[in-house]
């Protein structure tokens, strides 16, 4: 990738984020304390999917870059 991310991308993501947190705090579980452990799992989850991603764009070999227009041709 040659230019700079997209300026929506980091926003629609944040967006995602929000809506699986809301979704989260919505379902009824029976103690408090389930609720710091399912929050636990979210942040853990996102840190991770976080972390996973900055290192496959750091160490992955150069993708060919394509666009959809080449692959309706």
């Amino acid at each position: 990738m040659d230019g700079p991310p997209s300026s929506k991308l980091p926003w629609a993501l944040l967006l995602l984020f929000t809506l699986l947190c809301a979704a989260g705090a919505s379902v009824y579980i029976s103690s408090s304390s389930d609720y710091l452990l399912s929050g636990a799992v979210i942040w853990t989850t996102v840190g991770l999917a976080f972390a996973a991603s900055t290192l496959y764009r750091k160490f992955a070999p150069e993708l060919p870059s394509f666009s959809v227009e080449s692959l309706l041709t």
